[in-house]
């Protein structure tokens, strides 16, 4: 039997997270962020303890219940995030009351000057409930994400209250909830964006090891075109 032909169920889901993981790594080492984009090992308890912390204050796509959480270490400027992201949507829309994306702000303001601000956008569109919207806005912009004024952010982030949007962004009010989540990542030594974590379980820039022994303990290949 095929590899791509093995059974589909939820542990292919794990499996994809995976291939995930090995496509950023892939994208990332092929010099896309420069050659900063690497992460120091750190210890297994201590990344499995930091990574179940950030997950409780990250932005959720999906049930907070859900057996298998694929957390998101990114930027919305990161060409590389902006890449994946229709394979993490459709990973995700596999199984929706199975995954979840917990996403957490990790903005290279050094070499994407227009990721801190996104962050900020994504965090005032939360505030009303729609954090999702501002999530597929924002990666949707690409090139152009520096381009879109408050108010055009506000119409494409869906909320009810543009003044109060507008003065979110203005007060930046997400500030303390976006510095947070990137001192989580820094504490984990994450250099690179995007990085995912399975569960617990960091896949980490420059470490294929972890990743291939991932794949290899699942015994399926996911089926999906990205992957076979």
């Amino acid at each position: 039997m095929s590899w791509s032909s093995r059974i589909v169920d939820a542990s292919i889901v794990t499996i994809a997270a995976c291939a995930l993981a090995v496509t950023g790594l892939a994208a990332r080492n092929s010099g896309l962020l420069g050659a900063g984009a690497q992460s120091a090992p750190a210890g297994e308890a201590r990344r499995e303890d930091a990574v179940a912390s950030i997950q409780r204050e990250a932005n959720w796509l999906g049930p907070r219940d859900a057996p298998i959480v694929i957390t998101e270490f990114a930027d919305f400027e990161c060409p590389v995030c902006q890449q994946l992201k229709p394979v993490v949507d459709s990973i995700r829309n596999s199984a929706p009351q199975q995954i979840a994306v917990a996403f957490v702000h990790f903005p290279l303001s050094r070499i994407h000057p227009h990721a801190y601000r996104a962050a900020l956008i994504a965090e005032c569109a939360a505030e009303q409930g729609n954090f999702e919207h501002a999530y597929n806005a924002l990666f949707n912009a690409g090139a152009n994400l520096g381009a879109v004024s408050t108010q055009e952010w506000a119409k494409a982030s869906a909320v009810k209250d543009t003044a109060a949007f507008g003065t979110c962004v203005d007060e930046e009010r997400g500030r303390a909830r976006v510095e947070r989540h990137f001192a989580h990542a820094s504490s984990l030594r994450l250099r690179g964006t995007p990085t995912f974590a399975v569960n617990e379980t960091l896949f980490e820039t420059r470490n294929p090891v972890a990743v291939t022994a991932c794949l290899a303990s699942g015994g399926v290949v996911v089926n999906h075109p990205r992957f076979v």
